[in-house]
């Protein structure tokens, strides 16, 4: 039985850092209408929690040490758990202090969120930024995303993310002074490269997260340099998604041919080869894939249009992992501007499953149970289930 909730969002104050509001409204900035997006977002200060919640539990998917499907459930698994012992998401974000490790994680997850709303994409447009190595190395940011359509040209937004958790984000703070001296470092160091280093149509936004236990979330934007981006935007966003799409796939299956089919199509419309034929023909047909071969030994809720995997950790409490059918459809037809446009509303409903849980360490089928979940579905096409009371 499906019973859909009002969709719940979280308060997060969104302000310029001070001195950097005349910054970020020239230039670059003022072509991707920062200031009228910057007051659209005030007029209402929230994000949704369903997308926060995919960018905290689904936390640098690309990182090293999430190198594999495995790592990256654990730390699904893991996570789960601070979202009961070390945050709270009841309205706003707040936290219990002493956190530390957690601080980045949720500063990304909160940038990200406020990003998204601001230039109404998912997080299956981001990718890292490969740092630089070697004594000539110049200092590079977390995460870069592509925008089509926001300029003349196509236009890549990168994100700076920074988070810490403070006893109270109403008055200053040393660490929040200190991220913004830092973010103020790397941008002497860009500068000091030369002008061959910066990118004409990319604009580059520093964002500094502040939590603590009572207070709304607060996010603060700043102005550091933009970094060069390299390849055809369009191209590259088209690639994006189709690798994110393969490390969720990976995830529910792992065995499964597919996730090496798109990353190989991903290759190709990086390099500006566009579609490619391994995903053309038996068994990947658009029509009945999800159907008769991914949802073999899987959960296909057919009237959500989800594909998902019900499984449990060290935590020993299951939890929903699952994809929007409609997410693979548009991998496989390989249509670019399908794959670039395809969003979903956020939403978040309840859903009785009875299933034999994928036990993460074993990966094998434990013994069958009946848990209530809350579905909260991401702007992305991430559907995550979360335990609640049996009612």
């Amino acid at each position: 039985m499906v019973t859909n909730s009002s969709l719940p969002v979280l308060s997060v104050l969104l302000d310029y850092y001070p001195g950097h509001q005349r910054l970020l409204s020239k230039g670059a900035y003022q072509a991707l209408g920062t200031a009228s997006k910057v007051e659209a977002f005030k007029k209402h200060n929230t994000i949704s929690r369903p997308d926060f919640l995919n960018y905290f539990l689904m936390h640098r998917a690309q990182n090293p040490k999430y190198a594999t499907y495995i790592d990256r459930l654990k730390y699904l698994d893991t996570a789960t758990g601070w979202l009961v012992d070390v945050l709270e998401t009841d309205g706003t974000i707040n936290c219990q202090l002493g956190s530390d490790g957690l601080q980045e994680k949720v500063g990304e997850a909160v940038s990200l969120s406020v990003a998204g709303k601001l230039f109404g994409l998912t997080a299956a447009d981001w990718t890292k930024i490969p740092e630089q190595q070697g004594a000539g190395a110049h200092a590079t940011f977390d995460f870069q995303r592509t925008i089509v359509g926001i300029t003349a040209e196509d236009a890549v937004i990168q994100i700076e993310a920074k988070g810490t958790f403070v006893s109270d984000n109403t008055v200053g703070q040393a660490n929040v002074r200190s991220h913004a001296s830092n973010i103020k470092k790397k941008k002497n160091n860009i500068s000091d490269a030369g002008d061959d280093y910066k990118h004409p149509a990319t604009a580059l936004y520093g964002m500094i997260v502040a939590i603590d236990p009572v207070h709304d979330a607060k996010c603060w934007l700043l102005d550091p340099p933009p970094l060069m981006f390299e390849g055809d935007p369009r191209d590259n966003k088209v690639a994006i998604r189709l690798d994110y799409i393969a490390s969720l796939t990976e995830m529910l299956a792992p065995k499964a041919k597919l996730p090496a089919a798109l990353r190989e199509s991903a290759h190709s419309w990086r390099d500006g080869a566009g579609r490619t034929s391994r995903l053309e023909g038996h068994p990947f047909t658009v029509n009945n894939y999800i159907e008769a071969f991914l949802a073999n030994g899987k959960i296909w809720l057919a009237e959500r249009d989800v594909i998902g995997q019900l499984y449990v950790g060290e935590s020993g409490k299951p939890f929903f992992l699952g994809l929007k059918g409609e997410l693979i459809r548009a991998a496989i037809g390989q249509d670019p501007d399908t794959i670039s446009n395809l969003s979903f509303e956020p939403d978040v409903g309840y859903q009785i499953i009875s299933a034999e849980p994928m036990q993460i360490d074993s990966w094998k089928k434990g013994e069958k149970c009946r848990v209530k979940l809350e579905l909260s579905t991401s702007s992305s096409g991430v559907v995550i289930g979360l335990p609640c009371e049996v009612g």
